[in-house]
C-alpha cells in the first residue's frame, strides 16, 4: 500500500470519526465509484420535500441531494465530478433512504422486519417499555445507556406501569391494601372495642396484643418449687 493511499484511508477513517460525533444516530454508507470514495448519510424525508419543491431541473435535484448528504469529501464539486457520477450518487442515496421510486418493496420488508424484531427480541423491547413508563427520557437517550442501567431502569418501569394498572383497577400498589376497601383503614381502638363486643368478648381485652409486652413464658423458668404450676397455671389463665 503506497503512502497516498494510507493517507486517504486515514483521512476518510478521520471523516467517518467526526461524521459519528455531527450524526450520532444517523446510519452512514460508505461508497467507492470509479477513484471517488464518499461517505454519505440518508435524506430525511422532509429534506427531500423541501429540495423538490425549490427544484427546478432534476439536475438541480441531484446537486442539492449530493450537499445535503455527502460527509466525506467534504469540499466535493458535483460541477467538477466525473460525468454522470451525481446521478448514480443521488439514486444510491434515495434508495438507502427508502425514498426511491423503486423503494415500495423495500419499505415492506425493513417495516415487517423492524416488527418482528420489536415482537420477539427483548432488548427492542426494552427501550419501548421504559418509554412508556418514564416519557421524559428520548430513545436516543435510552439507547446510550449500558445494558445494566437498561435493565435497572426496565425493573423500575415494570413496577411503574404494574402501579399503575393496579390505581387503575382500584387496588392499591402496595400488597395487602386495597384503594376501595374500608378494611385496609386502620382501626382505632375504639373500633376494635365495638369488634369485641359484637363477637361477644370483653371489650377491655381489645388492646391486649397491642400492648402486651410481657414476652412468653420460657421453657425453663427460674422460679422452681411446689408453687410453680399454679403459678405458671395463673398466669396463663390471665
Amino acid at each position: 500500500m503506497n503512502h497516498r493511499r494510507l493517507l486517504d484511508l486515514l483521512n476518510i477513517e478521520l471523516a467517518a470519526i467526526k461524521a459519528r460525533e455531527v450524526f450520532p444516530n444517523e446510519e452512514l454508507y460508505y461508497i467507492k465509484l470509479s477513484d471517488n470514495e464518499f461517505i454519505l448519510r440518508a435524506i430525511t424525508p422532509s429534506e427531500y420535500i423541501s429540495i423538490k419543491e425549490i427544484s427546478n431541473t432534476t439536475y438541480d435535484e441531484e446537486d442539492l441531494i449530493l450537499q445535503t448528504c455527502i460527509v466525506y469529501p467534504s469540499n466535493y464539486n458535483v460541477l467538477q465530478g466525473d460525468a454522470g457520477l451525481p446521478k448514480i450518487l443521488a439514486d444510491q442515496i434515495l434508495k438507502f433512504s427508502l425514498l426511491h421510486k423503486d423503494s415500495k418493496q423495500d419499505i415492506h420488508d425493513r417495516f415487517k422486519y423492524y416488527t418482528y424484531k420489536v415482537e420477539n427480541d427483548i432488548e427492542a423491547q426494552i427501550p419501548l417499555i421504559i418509554k412508556i413508563a418514564f416519557p421524559e427520557y428520548t430513545f436516543e437517550q435510552i439507547d446510550s445507556w449500558a445494558m445494566d442501567l437498561q435493565l435497572k431502569n426496565l425493573a423500575k418501569a415494570m413496577a411503574v406501569l404494574e402501579a399503575k394498572v393496579s390505581i387503575a383497577n382500584g387496588v392499591h400498589p402496595v400488597a395487602g391494601f386495597d384503594l376501595d376497601s374500608s378494611n385496609d383503614i386502620i382501626p382505632t381502638w375504639k373500633d376494635k372495642e365495638k369488634e369485641m363486643e359484637e363477637q361477644g368478648y370483653d371489650s377491655v381485652f381489645a388492646l391486649y396484643k397491642e400492648y402486651k409486652t410481657i414476652p412468653e413464658l420460657i421453657d425453663k423458668p427460674f422460679i422452681i418449687g411446689r408453687k410453680w404450676n399454679e403459678v405458671n397455671y395463673a398466669i396463663k389463665k390471665r
